[in-house]
C-alpha cells in the first residue's frame, strides 16, 4: 500500500478551498466547485478537500462525521493495486468494512471504505482498468 493523498472534510468548501489556494498558495491540481472537491499538489502526498455533503453521497450520511470538531473528521486516501483484494485482506485482519468495493466512474476509480481506530475514514482505491 502507498499513501497518495490526504483528504480533509470541510463544512464550508469554498472558504477552505480559498484558504489553501490563496493563503497557503498550494498549487491547484484539480478544482471542481460544483462537486465540492479540490486537489492540491503538495508533493508526494497531496492534499484533497471535499465537503461533508459530497462525501455523504459516496459513503452514506451516517458514515461522515458532522462538525469541524467531530472525531474522525479526516479521510486517508490510499492507492492499492487491487481494491477488492485489499478489501478482503483488511477484513481478514479484523477490520469492519464501511462500504464494499464499488466503481465510481466519475472519479475514475474503484473504492472501498474502512475506519481507523479514531473513526477516520480510510478509502482504498484502484484506478478503473487496474485490478477492478
Amino acid at each position: 500500500m502507498q499513501l497518495k493523498q490526504f483528504r480533509l472534510l470541510t463544512e464550508d468548501f469554498n472558504r477552505s478551498a480559498a484558504f489553501y489556494k490563496e493563503i497557503m498558495q498550494f498549487p491547484v491540481a484539480w478544482l471542481e466547485e460544483g462537486e465540492e472537491y479540490a486537489l492540491f499538489d503538495t508533493g508526494d502526498v497531496r492534499l484533497e478537500l471535499a465537503s461533508r455533503s459530497a462525501m455523504a453521497d459516496a459513503v452514506g450520511a451516517d458514515n461522515v462525521p458532522s462538525g469541524s470538531t467531530a472525531a474522525g473528521g479526516a479521510l486517508l486516501n490510499i492507492e492499492v493495486a487491487d481494491a477488492d483484494a485489499a478489501y478482503a485482506l483488511l477484513i481478514e485482519r479484523g477490520l469492519e468494512p464501511v462500504r464494499a468495493p464499488a466503481d465510481r466512474p466519475s472519479w475514475g476509480v474503484r473504492v472501498a471504505y474502512f475506519r481507523d481506530p479514531d473513526g477516520n475514514l480510510i478509502e482504498l482505491y484502484t484506478k478503473l482498468g487496474k485490478g477492478a
